[in-house]
């Protein structure tokens, strides 16, 4: 991916998070966006930064298999995760009731994408 004029680098960083395995080339003939770009890479979270396994799932189901021992009944456990993981939540929760947790709301980030997960402990 080549951004002639990236500015901030935003778009590159963007593209980026949605085709990881990309190269991105951004150029710009101003050195403050050259500078701004290059700051805002090093704050980029990869998304293989933390190894959640194949699907990205093996944390966040470690993360859930805690969570009964911790919770009290009705405490909830907030979660920001990928957006392919949501539906994949909903599924590993079904398949596990005696956990006593029920996805309760998934929320949008500010691009639309489902982001951030309501988990509650419902039970013993």
């Amino acid at each position: 991916i080549l951004e002639v004029g990236c500015g901030s680098g935003a778009i590159s960083l963007s593209l980026l998070s949605q085709l990881p395995q990309s190269r991105v080339i951004a150029v710009d003939k101003r050195e403050a966006a050259i500078s701004l770009t290059h700051e805002n890479a090093q704050s980029y979270e990869d998304p293989a930064a933390l190894d959640g396994g194949e699907e990205g799932m093996d944390i966040i189901t470690h993360i859930l298999a805690l969570a009964p021992r911790l919770l009290k009944d009705s405490g909830s456990i907030f979660l920001e995760v990928d957006p392919r993981h949501p539906e994949l939540v909903s599924s590993w929760l079904q398949s596990r009731p005696d956990l006593y947790l029920n996805l309760v709301a998934v929320r949008r980030d500010f691009c639309g994408r489902p982001r951030f997960l309501h988990i509650r402990r419902s039970g013993p």
